[in-house]
């Protein structure tokens, strides 16, 4: 969690970039959606996987994070089978405010 600190205060003053997105993804979804498998075809492991989006589609509708599912998904209780990811530790509340924030910007690349 110190790790995200310095995250979630430039996500606090709007300024959220896939810099900081990516240890969530990481931490949460690249274990199903990455390089060594890429359940739905989706990868989760990259800024341009993440746009490219899976067989279901986009993922990610930059500056519409109630429209993209990454967000849609992880939020959802811990009791609904659809939430992501179905098994470990759900994101925090901090890192869903961070994913949401990051969408909301346009979802940006790192600079």
């Amino acid at each position: 969690m110190r790790a995200l600190v310095p995250f979630l205060i430039a996500a606090a003053a709007g300024a959220a970039d896939y810099a900081q997105i990516a240890p969530i993804l990481e931490a949460r979804c690249v274990r199903c959606h990455g390089p060594d498998k890429a359940k739905a075809g989706l990868r989760l492991d990259s800024h341009a996987a993440i746009l490219v989006g899976g067989r279901g589609g986009a993922v990610v509708v930059p500056g519409k994070p109630d429209e993209s599912s990454l967000l849609v998904l992880a939020a959802k209780p811990a009791d609904d089978e659809e939430r992501m990811p179905p098994k470990g530790d759900p994101m925090t509340a901090d890192e869903l405010a961070l994913v949401r924030t990051w969408i909301q910007a346009g979802a940006l690349a790192a600079p």
